[in-house]
């Protein structure tokens, strides 16, 4: 039933990114600390990356784990020098999401939002670590805080479509 979000889920992964250094540096805390975070996490997308998306697709499965560790490392360690670096948090979300630590991909997701509140694919995302959780009232929470943060009214469609969803399945009787 939520193939179209984890689809949409999936896509946005894809095609998220590093944020730019112009961005990055508008995240806060001292300045001097950014580049070494962002060094750690650039080296944890690298890892990923690769453990991801070109050893899982060729079955080399416990050399793509060892990058994925490494990428976790690499993340939590950016997060250690910079602990409000939202990218960083993002990145670790992602792949505790999807290495199916839920409970630990929506306290980073969670993280994000409060850093940046702008962020709707992290609302979206948190949503949908709380729905693997089980917690359906605290998904449709998180969309409903993040119709807040656009005036959009297709984003705001998409979201109430969310919500409809999570509701629909909450219903007695529905799996």
């Amino acid at each position: 039933m939520f193939a179209t979000m984890r689809f949409a889920l999936m896509v946005a992964l894809i095609f998220a990114g590093i944020p730019s250094a112009a961005f990055a540096a508008a995240t806060g805390g001292p300045p001097d600390k950014l580049p070494e975070a962002a060094h750690h996490n650039q080296l944890g997308v690298q890892f990923f990356s690769h453990g991801y998306y070109d050893l899982i697709p060729k079955g080399r499965k416990a050399e793509a784990q060892q990058n994925l560790d490494q990428a976790e490392k690499a993340f939590q360690k950016a997060i250690s020098i910079k602990s409000d670096f939202a990218a960083a948090h993002r990145n670790l979300a992602r792949l505790y999401y999807l290495e199916q630590r839920f409970e630990e991909a929506a306290s980073h997701y969670a993280q994000v939002v409060r850093l940046d509140p702008e962020d709707l694919d992290s609302y979206v995302n948190l949503s949908l670590a709380h729905i693997e959780l089980g917690d359906y009232d605290a998904a449709v929470t998180c969309l409903e805080e993040a119709k807040a943060h656009t005036s959009d009214r297709k984003i705001i469609g998409q979201l109430d479509a969310y919500i409809a969803k999570i509701r629909d399945r909450q219903q007695p009787g529905r799996n």
